[in-house]
């Protein structure tokens, strides 16, 4: 066939372990830090113009938004829960002919069951609209 896909495997093997490797790191970090987890999500935030479709890095990612989640649940940030929701309807990868979207892995995180998370968002997006 003349093309060599062992090394193309050899290859998406070392970027998903690369992945892998960066993203435990950046879990840590976004895990033990409520600041580092808002500016993870404003990166992501600036980015979502330009390159939405996350290939392979997709369940990194959407493990990383699930640890963030945790770090704003604690921390009772709804305006960072509210971005975070807003991305997880940005981001996706391919599956065939169809895009998954990152809401999906993210519909088994507790904050959407939190009863208590609804009438604070809901009072901070009708701030928004009214400033």
């Amino acid at each position: 066939d003349g093309g060599d896909g062992g090394a193309d495997d050899a290859g998406a093997a070392f970027v998903l372990e690369v992945l892998n490797a960066v993203t435990t790191e950046l879990a840590d970090l976004v895990a033990k830090d409520d600041a580092g987890s808002r500016e993870f999500v404003r990166a992501l935030n600036r980015e979502r113009t330009r390159m939405v479709d996350l290939g392979p890095a997709f369940p990194f990612l959407a493990g990383l938004l699930l640890t963030a989640l945790d770090a704003f649940l604690r921390a009772r940030d709804v305006d960072a829960i509210l971005v975070a929701m807003m991305l997880a309807q940005s981001f996706y990868r391919r599956r065939g002919e169809t895009r998954e979207y990152l809401k999906v892995p993210l519909q088994v995180h507790p904050v959407w069951a939190d009863a208590a998370f609804w009438p604070d968002a809901l009072d901070a997006l009708i701030g928004r609209q009214k400033a």
